[in-house]
């Protein structure tokens, strides 16, 4: 029997190889179309949850590229209350098992995610993981619009990703004037389907299908790639209102595109831009119109910027300062502690540059800069025997942020010996969205020996709903209420209400703007234990 020549056998066996490589491409890509079809972000992980492969709508979903989630644990990227859940899912998975899908909180994610896990039986100690976000038809979520602040982290990860592709993006905002009155009118059950389907017309015309947001109550706001009509938007939109409401008198449409983008907005400064202008359409407190925004953007971004880079410098440069602020125990009249206030060289008021900060992004720098300046100015002040203990305001906004955290403790660390001396004011300027991320890094605070006050307390609606998700040490009551208290009945009797509560909770009261004696003595025979106020010192440069 004749053999075939080496040669011949090679070119006779090529097509084979070929052919069942083609077989194996296809089949893989049938499996990855299954998957997409399913999911929105396809997921490989070892049993410990640690990403070999991702692939997928990762920065919509998780607020980060998928080629930057390989080698990062999904454990890690996991809300800390629900990863036992997962693991449990993870271990029933390579037992053979098929986990139902679950919901998930992540993190840094823009909203709750249903998780499939599942294994090949021939691909042991390999999990594959589908990630999606819950459809209004499927999972009774009622929208595909994200909020605030869901859209503001998915549009700065799709603006760093596209800004490496060279890609240009827009910020375009639809104002339904009046939606809100509307949505009164028609009852929860409509209004939720009215909102679905206006966020089924926003987001098809959105990056990656999921960049349309619920900005403020009657704005909305997509991040698109090149033109979009949006005429033809405002159209649809109205056709539907008036489809749920046939006399179509309540909800007026307007739309802009804010070149977000323009003029400075190049590199890591874009992105600030782009986060300045969602704060600033979203802001209750902005007066502003859309025909303002629209007609004044750039000149709006242009000052951002030019305040912007300020700001960066100021707190690079620690071109500021604190003064220290005495206060004392009621009763005794002996200091208790001091508040570190910031100060800026400038003559600018604090408060001005904390709420830019904050609608910037930036007040977790400042903030970190402050912490650091005053224990510095604490340690140094134990080192002459002259340390008390010293409080040092937060931005609410600033704790929400695991990065900020992650510093703040390493800072805290590398002052270990000032451990008793130290305690943290949690402040209102920016309203606090995730009271459970919050409670978690105040418990962090106090295990590591910083007792913790809330600042404000009294002065919004939430004040109460803060002082029962948040396990605080001391309370310091608005100097709205302190101030005219003995001219106010009113006043008197929610500052004793407000005293009963914390006294029966263990939290401890401070009241500020405490000007004259009177008012010390009535505070005291309330039930408040500390005051703050001229009568007891002005701010001075060094702590007394």
């Amino acid at each position: 029997m004749a053999h075939p020549a080496p040669e011949q056998a090679s070119e006779q066996s090529m097509p084979t190889f070929r052919q069942e490589a083609n077989v194996l491409r296809a089949e893989r890509d049938r499996f990855l179309g299954l998957a997409f079809a399913a999911a929105d972000l396809l997921i490989e992980a070892d049993a410990e949850g640690i990403v070999g492969f991702a692939s997928g709508a990762a920065s919509t979903l998780l607020g980060s590229p998928s080629n930057a989630l390989p080698g990062a644990s999904l454990f890690d990227l996991l809300v800390p209350e629900q990863v036992p859940a997962l693991r449990r899912l993870f271990q029933a998975a390579a037992s053979g098992l098929r986990p139902q899908p679950t919901v998930f909180h992540f993190l840094e994610g823009t909203r709750p995610l249903i998780v499939s896990i599942g294994m090949l039986p021939d691909q042991p100690g390999r999990l594959f993981v589908t990630l999606r976000a819950p459809s209004p038809a499927r999972d009774g979520d009622g929208t595909r619009l994200l909020d605030a602040r869901g859209f503001a982290r998915a549009a700065e990860a799709a603006l760093r990703q596209r800004r490496v592709e060279g890609r240009h993006v827009r910020l375009s905002v639809i104002e339904a004037g009046g939606f809100g009155a509307l949505e009164g009118k028609l009852g929860r059950a409509v209004s939720s389907e009215l909102t679905s389907e206006i966020g089924d017309i926003l987001s098809e015309r959105s990056i990656d299908g999921g960049l349309a947001g619920r900005l403020a109550g009657d704005r909305f706001g997509i991040l698109h790639e090149g033109a979009v009509d949006l005429e033809g938007v405002r159209r649809e939109i109205d056709a539907v209102l008036r489809r749920s409401d046939p006399e179509g008198a309540m909800v007026s449409i307007s739309a802009a595109t804010l070149d977000v983008l323009g003029e400075g907005g190049e590199g890591e400064a874009g992105v600030i831009a782009l986060r300045y202008a969602i704060n600033v359409v979203s802001s209750t407190r902005q007066a502003l119109s859309l025909a303002d925004l629209s007609e004044r953007s750039q000149g709006l971004l242009r000052d951002a910027m030019d305040r912007i880079l300020e700001l960066k410098t100021i707190i690079a440069a620690s071109r500021f300062d604190v003064a220290f602020q005495p206060i004392v125990d009621l009763e005794t009249r002996h200091v208790h502690h001091h508040e570190a206030l910031l100060r800026f060289s400038d003559g600018i008021g604090p408060y001005e540059r904390i709420a830019f900060a904050e609608t910037t992004g930036l007040i977790s720098d400042l903030d970190l800069a402050v912490v650091h300046r005053v224990l510095a100015r604490t340690a140094q002040a134990k080192l002459r025997g002259r340390a008390g203990m010293v409080s040092i305001n937060l931005s609410g906004r600033s704790i929400e942020q695991p990065r900020f955290l992650e510093a703040l403790h390493k800072l805290i660390a590398s002052y270990g010996f000032l451990q008793g001396l130290v305690m943290f004011e949690i402040t209102e300027s920016s309203q606090i969205t995730d009271l459970d991320a919050a409670a978690r890094a105040i418990a962090t605070l106090r295990a590591a020996g910083c007792p913790v006050c809330l600042d404000d307390f009294g002065a919004g609606a939430s004040a109460f709903q803060y002082l029962r998700a948040l396990p605080v040490d001391y309370v310091k009551i608005d100097g709205a209420y302190v101030r005219e208290v003995l001219k106010a009945p009113r006043d008197q009797l929610f500052l004793a209400a407000m005293a009963r509560l914390c006294t029966d909770l263990g939290v401890a009261t401070i009241g500020e703007m405490v000007e004259d004696e009177s008012t010390a003595r009535f505070l005291g025979d309330l039930g408040v234990r500390y005051g703050q106020g001229f009568l007891f010192g002005r701010p001075a440069p060094s702590m007394p």
